[in-house]
């Protein structure tokens, strides 16, 4: 990852969790890890546990397709094993959970 994409990743993370905030989500963690990957958002908003993948793209890359679509396969079976170990470590396997894409163009 080349320094532009990574300043564009934390730029795009910090603004998902403002309007997050905006829409009235509480966040839990930021770039959340574990042996088996990272969560860039866990948030929770009406008794529901959000774990949030942040995609953001920049002017130069806008057009085309969605930066979503780099979530494959792998990609999201690595977000379900670090969300389960997440809600077992913190004992909320009661709440009811789900996976959000947020996709931020800058």
């Amino acid at each position: 990852m080349g320094l532009r994409s990574y300043w564009e990743g934390v730029k795009g993370e910090e603004l998902a969790v403002e309007y997050l905030k905006q829409e009235g989500f509480q966040i839990l963690e930021r770039n959340w890890r574990s042996r088996g990957g990272e969560i860039d958002i866990i948030a929770l908003k009406d008794g529901t546990i959000h774990f949030a993948e942040v995609k953001s793209r920049g002017k130069v890359r806008r057009g085309g397709i969605s930066p979503l679509f780099r979530i494959d396969r792998r990609k999201f079976q690595r977000l379900q094993k670090t969300a389960l170990y997440y809600l077992l470590l913190h004992k909320l396997g009661n709440f009811p959970f789900q996976f959000d894409g947020i996709e931020v163009d800058l």
